[in-house]
């Protein structure tokens, strides 16, 4: 009985480790190195707002998730770095990196919609630590493509897509979850 009591708890064990490694591999970043500068959109595809152009080709940037631009035809990824002090999550296209697998990046999928409830504050990133972007107009439609859980701050935070008739533009930027009312989330498809 002892013998069968140890055997169960080493397999509960064995299951539990094995799931939270699996559970860590699906946030998991990748490193990979650039082979030009890297030109940045706020999102995947040319019809976004450009935040800038980082780095020169042989710096290695951490890579979150990868996006399929089907309007050109082409994979973008989403890069997460720091630049002069201020840290920032953009996208750019795949071509700008040697030897790098898509498949070992998540890839993004739509995981709801809604509008803000308020105006909001927006950020380049899913936390007060990213650099600060144009806010986000109150009652804004939009659908959601990211979503972080962020213990230790005041709220999670929501990557949203919507349309910014003040630039002409598409733009994703990251808000509060409280700021946004979503009329459909699925949870189960964050990265």
């Amino acid at each position: 009985m002892k013998r069968r009591l140890t055997a169960m708890l080493l397999l509960a064990g064995l299951l539990l480790a094995l799931g939270t490694a699996l559970a860590d591999f699906r946030y998991a970043s990748v490193w990979s190195r650039l082979n030009q500068k890297m030109a940045t959109r706020s999102g995947p595809g040319t019809q976004y707002d450009e935040p800038g152009t980082f780095f020169s080709a042989g710096t290695d940037v951490q890579l979150v998730s990868r996006a399929y631009d089907s309007a050109n035809g082409i994979w973008w990824v989403q890069a997460d770095f720091d630049y002069h002090g201020k840290r920032i999550r953009a996208y750019t296209g795949a071509k700008r990196f040697d030897n790098l697998y898509l498949s070992s990046l998540p890839e993004e999928v739509l995981m709801g919609w809604g509008h803000t409830s308020d105006l909001g504050e927006a950020w380049a990133g899913p936390g007060y630590n990213y650099q600060s972007v144009r806010n986000v107009p109150a009652y804004t439609y939009a659908t959601i493509y990211g979503y972080v859980y962020n213990p230790g701050e005041d709220a999670d935070y929501i990557q949203i897509e919507f349309y910014d008739s003040n630039l002409g533009r598409y733009r994703r930027a990251w808000i509060k979850e409280w700021a946004f009312n979503a009329e459909y989330m699925d949870y189960g498809r964050s990265w």
